[in-house]
Formats: C-alpha cells, sequence, structure tokens
C-alpha cells in the first residue's frame, strides 16, 4: 500500500508545474530512478517506463499529452495509452482525459482544493476526518543563468516537507527536493491561486485537515527538472528533459475536451475503464 501511494504521488507531481507561452511545442522524456540502485526491485514496476510527452501552449492555456505503456484490461499484452491535461490558465481550471474512455474532469485550480488533486463523491457519513497535515516550503533563486533552446533560463530549486501530525490518516511525511532549469516566455503566466485544504490518502475514505505554509513559486517552463522523493525510507528520483522546443500553428480545439466526451463528476471516473471502453478502436479515441 506504501508503494502505491508513493508511486500514485510521482505521477501527480508530474503535472504540478504550469507556465508557458504563445503557440510552441515542447517534447520530453521521463525517467524514474532509485538511487544506488541500477534497476527498480523485482515485482515493482515503473510507471514511467517508456514516457514520453509533449507540451502544447497557445495564449494562456496549456495541454500536456503523455504517452505510457500498460497493460490491456480485457485480454493479454500491452497498449499505448495517453492521459492529456489541459491547463486554461484564463479559466482558472484544470482539465484531464485519456484515451481508456471518453470522459473528463474539470478541476478549479483556485479557491479550496484536497491536496490529494483529486474529487470525491464518498458518502459523507462514512468519511473519516484524521488530523492534519502541515505542508511548508520555498524556492531559492541560485542566480545562475543560461541560454536554453534560444531562451533565457534559470536554475531554481525547491523544498516541500509534508508533516502529519499524529492522529492524521497519513502517517509517514515526506520531502520532495526539485532541482530544475526553467526558462521565461513573458507572454503567458499561470499562477496557481489554490490552496490545499484537505488530503486525501489512499484511503478515500479518510481525510486530513492541511496547514499550508509554502512560500514562493516556481515560475518559467521547465526544460530540465529533477524532483527527488523521499517518504518512509524511500527515495525515488523523477527526471524530466526537454528535447527540443519549436513553434508550430495550434488550433484553439486542442484546448477544450475532445467532441464526444462527457463530464465525469471524479478523476476516478476517468482514470477506471469502462467495459465498453474495451470496444473504441484506436481511431475512435484519437483525439
Amino acid at each position: 500500500m506504501k508503494k502505491l501511494l508513493f508511486l500514485a504521488i510521482c505521477l501527480l507531481l508530474m503535472s504540478l508545474t504550469s507556465a508557458a507561452q504563445t503557440e510552441i511545442q515542447i517534447k520530453k522524456t521521463t525517467s524514474m530512478k532509485i538511487p544506488g540502485m541500477p534497476a527498480l526491485p523485482p515485482g515493482m514496476a515503473n510507471p514511467l517506463a517508456n514516457r514520453s510527452s509533449i507540451e502544447y501552449i497557445k495564449g494562456a492555456r496549456m495541454r500536456t499529452d503523455s504517452k505510457h505503456e500498460e497493460a490491456k484490461r480485457f485480454g493479454t499484452g500491452k497498449r499505448m495509452v495517453t492521459d492529456t491535461t489541459i491547463i486554461q490558465c484564463d479559466k482558472q481550471r484544470r482539465i484531464s482525459f485519456n484515451t481508456k474512455n471518453k470522459k473528463y474532469f474539470v478541476d478549479p485550480m483556485s479557491g479550496q482544493a484536497s491536496a490529494s488533486g483529486s474529487s470525491s463523491t464518498t458518502d459523507p457519513k462514512t468519511v473519516k476526518k484524521g488530523g492534519y497535515i502541515t505542508i511548508s516550503g520555498g524556492v531559492t533563486d541560485t542566480g545562475e543563468r543560461a541560454k536554453l533552446f534560444g531562451y533565457n533560463a534559470k536554475h531554481l530549486k525547491q523544498t516541500i516537507t509534508m508533516t502529519p501530525s499524529k492522529d492524521a490518516c497519513q502517517k509517514e511525511a515526506m520531502k520532495i527536493d526539485i532541482d530544475g532549469w526553467y526558462i521565461d516566455l513573458p507572454e503567458f503566466s499561470c499562477p496557481v491561486r489554490r490552496k490545499p485544504t484537505e488530503f486525501q490518502t489512499s484511503d478515500v475514505k479518510c481525510y486530513d485537515k492541511v496547514d499550508f505554509q509554502m512560500k514562493g513559486e516556481i515560475s518559467g517552463v521547465p526544460v530540465k527538472e529533477i524532483k527527488t522523493l523521499t517518504m518512509d525510507g524511500m527515495t525515488m528520483n523523477i527526471e524530466e528533459e526537454a528535447l527540443e522546443i519549436t513553434k508550430v500553428p495550434l488550433s484553439d480545439a486542442m484546448f477544450e475536451p475532445p467532441t464526444g466526451y462527457v463530464a465525469a463528476n471524479t478523476m476516478k471516473e476517468v482514470d477506471d475503464e469502462d467495459d465498453g471502453a474495451s470496444n473504441i478502436s484506436d481511431e475512435e479515441r484519437s483525439i
């Protein structure tokens, strides 16, 4: 259970940084490593294996398509799945969908939020209230500057510490160190005006209150970033690096939910494949 929670948070962190410019495309590659270990332990699948992503940026909006391989739910073998996140800074909301089924979830970027990054329709009568999670940390500008992909880049570091109280549902403390290079694209600025008030554990019926004490935020588009996660004696590195940045014409429709998709009440509905989803052809799944 701890490994599942650890990996889930690793994947969640991949979508936390937001920034961009007008009509550009950024191709990236992502890898996950455990320091001092050439490969993951036996029986522990790498959720970032064969994962690549493309970010599309136009005006105040960013779309990220992340492709990865996973086992088929029906039959044998594996298939490629594309997870898409659209950030609409002008509307302060995030839209998520994938190629498993034709559903999308809209998550506000302003106001109050759950630190788990998802909403829940759990019956309030069955919800367990735990203690507190203190989220603290800050951003450090190293002062280093460079020219990357033709853009001015700055070297920033961020530390995020999550400390649970004794009566919290989330029992393990976590520390996240982020070290990266970020390019400045002045035509776009997308601060996330959302402070989490609850933390949802892997048990969806248990919530902790959040004492949010973060100072500062990372600005700019990451072109090289290493996230080091430490929890319960485990340390893991997620490395993401841009391969190329090109200017391309992008349609407005790319930054809206696809035609034929229906709104979901929770992110879980988007991630859970319907029985009928296996009958959807690759052509029908394409966006």
